[in-house]
């Protein structure tokens, strides 16, 4: 029951978790079956180090927010990404989402280690969703996340979400469909 773990597990204790739905684990929320991780689920889970949830779906906001010693990490059937959903995760390197296509806003806000996304589904992207992520030197998108930018793209037509801070100083490569790769010098 994730009430269960949000109410009465020792936020600091807990370091790895694995919630995989399917044959054996079924989440229900007001008497539905649900594959949806609720807002704020593991928010602050500081010890956490290991998180596997296969079969869900969709992660609500703030559900990661503060797990900083999160190293690995297992989404494989994640469409949708909660706003602030991996917000100060700053041990976490990698993320791969291979299904997901919405990112909500700030999804990965102050990510101080990852260095890499991997979103090769993704169409629609909230605001300011890399910002503070120092260390980011590559993501990988849909060709539609770039909808309406074509050939040789000039600084001020770059979508925001590009930047990964706020006075446009620093930017990632983006890898577009895993083929094309648009370069970004900081």
């Amino acid at each position: 029951d994730i009430n269960y773990i949000k109410e009465f597990l020792p936020k600091g204790n807990i370091t790895k978790v694995s919630m995989n739905l399917g044959e054996n684990l079924e989440y229900q929320e007001n008497g539905t079956v649900s594959t949806s991780l609720p807002e704020q689920t593991f928010n602050k889970y500081s010890a956490l180090t290991s998180l596997s949830l296969d079969g869900w779906t969709s992660i609500g906001d703030e559900a990661l927010r503060g797990t900083t010693k999160l190293t690995e990490l297992s989404l494989p059937d994640v469409v949708t990404v909660g706003n602030q959903a991996f917000y100060n995760m700053s041990s976490l390197t990698k993320i791969e989402l291979p299904k997901a296509t919405t990112i909500g806003d700030k999804a990965f806000f102050s990510n101080y280690a990852l260095t890499e996304l991997y979103l090769p589904k993704v169409t629609t992207i909230g605001t300011l969703p890399f910002q503070n992520d120092s260390a980011l030197k590559t993501v990988t998108v849909s060709k539609d996340s770039l909808e309406g930018i074509e050939g040789v793209i000039a600084e001020e037509d770059l979508p925001e979400w590009v930047y990964t801070k706020t006075d446009k100083t620093a930017k990632v490569d983006v890898l577009v469909d895993g083929a094309y790769k648009i370069t970004y010098k900081v």
